[in-house]
């Protein structure tokens, strides 16, 4: 249900930015994934988050398996719609998929991008504002606790996450800023007073 529910609502949306041009609410270029969708790649990566696919993520920079995927798998129609829109080497116009694509389990790829969506998406003021939250949608604590393979994603928890960084889970991105716990704490000499002074008029 979700699969042909979801395609039809990406294709409708993918129609209306092509046919009107419409720009993007915010775009960081070749570092995000996508102009307009981020949940859609989600929702691609989760399908095929079990690993026993024989599709592998280095598969991503492939227009050929792009279109033969695209039918069965919201990861790849995004892939599929980005190569008709963009043009020039893929690790050009879309760096951060480039290097997703060197990442060895889908089930890798899941949980980075959750961590992507929380940091550049979620966890934007600019981007949440416009979001209507309701009886449905609602800003009350989860009542249920998140599964391990969440909350292993949490962008400000101080437990390192193992193993090897990732590339395109852990690349930076221009103007990141760490959280301020992750900061290191500079420790002033004992005595020392610091003395703001105040332009003459």
């Amino acid at each position: 249900v979700g699969l042909k529910i979801f395609t039809h609502y990406m294709e409708l949306v993918r129609e209306l930015q092509t046919v009107y041009r419409m720009e993007p609410a915010g775009s960081m270029g070749v570092w995000n994934l996508d102009d307009y969708q981020f949940v859609s790649f989600i929702w691609g990566a989760a399908q095929l988050s079990t690993d026993r696919e024989r599709i592998k993520p280095k598969s991503i920079a492939d227009p050929d398996m792009a279109e033969m995927l695209k039918s069965d798998n919201h990861f790849f129609a995004c892939l599929s719609y980005i190569n008709k829109v963009k043009s020039g080497p893929f690790h050009e116009h879309s760096n951060q998929l480039w290097n997703i694509s060197g990442v060895p389990l889908w089930s890798k790829v899941y949980t980075g991008l959750i961590k992507m969506y929380r940091a550049e998406v979620l966890c934007k003021f600019p981007v949440m504002q416009h979001v209507k939250f309701g009886a449905i949608f609602t800003l009350e604590p989860a009542k249920t606790a998140p599964s391990s393979m969440i909350s292993s994603t949490d962008p400000v928890s101080s437990v390192p996450r193992p193993g090897p960084p990732v590339p395109g889970v852990d690349s930076p991105r221009p103007g990141a800023v760490p959280p301020m716990s992750r900061l290191p704490k500079t420790q002033l000499p004992s005595g020392l007073l610091l003395e703001t002074k105040l332009p003459q008029q």
